[in-house]
């Protein structure tokens, strides 16, 4: 069994395993990278097979709260499945275990979002001979069994070429999932018949035998106490008994298990229920609502411990004057939830310019209109799909575009904390960039704006990452005619000034062809980013001369213009107090006059501003001083700190304002039964974190006149 996506005759063969072995592939719903991520890191820990579904909320979710999701169109729904799945493909072979994905409930109205999906499919399939999903899910329990039956043998005789599997639901599931309330469903139909799953067989086995059925033994989606909800998953056997005499009395084949069956509503079910249902067949559980839990539990626990180093930017425990950043960055807190929820997993184990990404040409004639009509692309540092969503909302609110960029260290936090990345290979920063920025290519059309993708700080002790992206780029190029990304960076100011030159030359003849944008350093950003600490750099390194600068220009643009220069004038990482740094963007001026005239004097063209600059350690700067970068040719500015702290501030709000509601799965204000499932499910408070960087996005694409330009 391949390590990866599976689909057709293998996927088929690992469910029919399960059901051989009594044990069940469990399917756990995923609304971001990071999800997605846990569950993989847990199947990698237990070398186990795990299934990765999208609800239609879930989906629209992944694809980002901004884009439109028309009833009767479902565009973000269809998107966000397909690009959850694109991402799920692109990670899911480096953590070395056979993975399903799935797409969950889809209900009659729900229909044009399973049309959307199953088309992605015909076009994966046409181009690469396998279907982009294992298996789809459609639960019309609410119509006739007549007209459920009959849709899914429309459907399944539509997937049946590419050995699509289809999941379909025979009776209710009770309780409130992804805003479908079943809970006043008549008590008959929370319990199907053998006479109901036969109806079923009937009606697939004929067209393909690849279909499961979610039949109804009394599940109930969510968290509810003891006593209220009734399983009999005893009567799946009855099922099971009652379609082996009917086949046998047809066909005279003795099948003894012949109907494959999934549990929904598995989340806090009791053991003994479990092992009732997979002794009768049961080859797939879903699990949603622990899980989100789970994944809440981690931050919850995460704040408690750091409350005090999570009020503000700047000042804790330890001094007012103490920066909080290591605290509040996403990928410290995520990173909680994601150990936590790949804990639950385990127990679950155990048993225009165009819209879209542009580069080239295209990149570079929008930084060129930035110079021009000096305003600045903002470039925010991103870790997850939410926060990549976060930025692409804002850009499509005001109608301008932004850069999305990944550090190395993001990198390595996009493609999972889990997976190895060893020093001189860096795998995982490979793999998360790329997986970044294939999933950025997936939802970025749809946001209707112009996107770069960059990345970010490359020292050289992290070359092997940027050869990792760069072979990426030429794969990419190779089959559409361009590159992965826009640009990258290299980061070579803590060496001697003529090997920063020389090394930037050598890379820049090789991203030429691909007509890639490199962006490079010449003096130093101080302060503390991403591991790397400049905070002791030597007060002149701080500040590049127009001689510095001028070198960089002489090395470089003989092999190609499209380059920037992130020259230092006292740039500082991070968000420090008044009077600590001393920015001086007046002398970016003082480089391009010198440009100027050495260009002048050597060629006779007189170029006004022939340097293209990229101002760093942009978080928190006072307004005067990026007005003079912007005047003086800066065309990209690094927002990484400022957006960290907007992020997190939206969940402060948000724990504090519904902090009586997240402090278990059931008991709240309301009442010590009331289930608590609204509010700690991730969608809703990561959403708040969304809103609120959505909102410091928007100021920074502000501050840089990147609005009306």
């Amino acid at each position: 069994m391949k390590a990866g996506v599976v689909t057709g005759d293998l996927a088929w063969a690992l469910l029919q395993h399960a059901k051989e072995h009594k044990y069940a592939i469990p399917a756990f719903n995923c609304t971001s990278s990071s999800t997605i991520n846990s569950v993989l890191e847990a199947g990698k820990e237990l070398n186990r097979p795990v299934m990765i579904q999208f609800s239609e909320g879930g989906s629209a979710f992944v694809a980002g709260k901004a884009l439109p999701n028309e009833k009767g169109k479902l565009q973000a729904s269809i998107l966000g499945a397909v690009a959850g799945a694109h991402f799920a493909r692109a990670v899911a072979p480096a953590y070395g275990i056979p993975v399903l994905v799935h797409s969950d409930h889809c209900a009659k109205k729900l229909l044009p979002w399973f049309d959307g999906m199953l088309e992605a499919d015909e076009a994966y399939f046409k181009e690469h001979g396998e279907p982009l999903f294992s298996s789809h899910m459609l639960d019309l329990s609410e119509e006739p069994d007549e007209e459920n039956i009959a849709i899914c043998e429309k459907y399944l005789k539509r997937m049946a070429p590419m050995k699509l599997i289809l999941e379909m639901e025979i009776g209710i599931t009770g309780g409130v999932e992804d805003g479908v309330d079943n809970s006043g469903a008549a008590k008959e139909k929370l319990y199907s018949t053998p006479q109901d799953v036969f109806a079923v067989y009937k009606g697939l086995n004929p067209i393909s035998p690849m279909f499961t059925i979610a039949a109804a033994f009394g599940n109930v989606h969510g968290v509810y106490k003891a006593g209220n909800v009734v399983l009999k998953p005893e009567i799946l056997q009855d099922m099971q008994d009652y379609a082996r005499e009917q086949i046998k009395a047809s066909t005279g084949k003795d099948i003894e298990r012949p109907l494959n069956f999934v549990f929904h509503g598995g989340s806090g079910s009791e053991k003994h229920h479990i092992a009732t249902a997979l002794n009768a067949g049961v080859v797939k559980m879903n699990v949603d609502t622990d899980t989100q839990w789970a994944y809440w539990e981690g931050l919850l626990k995460f704040y408690k411990s750091k409350e005090g180093y999570l009020q503000g930017q700047i000042g804790n425990p330890e001094g007012e004057d103490k920066p909080n950043k290591s605290y509040y960055d996403p990928r410290k807190w995520i990173r909680e939830c994601e150990v936590t929820m790949v804990k639950r997993v385990k127990d679950g184990l155990q048993w225009s310019i165009r819209a879209g990404v542009v580069t080239g040409d295209l990149a570079w004639s929008l930084l060129q209109h930035a110079k021009e009509h000096k305003y600045a692309i903002p470039a925010f540092n991103c870790t997850s799909s939410s926060t990549i969503n976060s930025v692409l909302e804002a850009g499509k609110e005001l109608n301008r575009p932004v850069m999305i960029q990944f550090s190395e260290g993001g990198s390595a936090f996009v493609a999972g904390k889990s997976l190895p990345n060893e020093k001189g290979k860096l795998q995982a920063s490979i793999l998360g960039a790329v997986a970044g920025a294939h999933f950025a290519r997936a939802v970025a059309p749809a946001y209707g704006i112009p996107v770069l993708v960059h990345s970010d700080h490359c020292a050289k002790k992290l070359l092997p990452w940027f050869d990792g992206m760069l072979e990426a780029d030429e794969a990419y190029f190779k089959e559409h005619g361009e590159p992965l990304f826009s640009s990258h960076m290299l980061d070579l100011s803590e060496e001697p000034d003529e090997e920063n030159i020389a090394i930037c030359e050598k890379y820049l003849k090789r991203m030429a062809p691909m007509k890639l944008i490199l962006e490079m350093e010449i003096g130093i950003t101080g302060g503390v980013e991403d591991g790397v600490d400049n905070s002791g750099a030597a007060k002149e390194k701080l500040y590049s001369t127009p001689q510095d600068v001028f070198a960089v220009y002489k090395g470089l643009n003989p092999i190609s213009p499209m380059f920037t220069i992130a020259a230092a004038f006292g740039n500082v990482h991070g968000v420090y107090k008044a009077g600590n740094v001393v920015l001086k963007p007046e002398i970016l001026q003082d480089m391009q006059d010198y440009a100027r005239e050495q260009i002048k004097a050597s060629t006779g063209k007189d170029i006004e501003r022939p340097l293209n600059f990229v101002f760093h350690g942009g978080s928190g700067s006072e307004k005067h001083h990026i007005a003079t970068a912007l005047n003086a040719g800066v065309v990209k500015m690094n927002v990484d700190t400022d957006t960290q702290w907007a992020y997190w501030e939206g969940l402060l709000k948000f724990y504090k304002a519904k902090e009586g509601y997240l402090q278990g799965q059931i008991g709240n204000p309301e009442g010590e039964d009331k289930p608590n499932k609204s509010y700690y499910d991730p969608r809703k408070w990561i959403r708040e974190c969304e809103v609120t960087m959505v909102k410091r996005v928007k100021e920074s694409c502000a501050d840089l006149s990147n609005v009306n330009a």
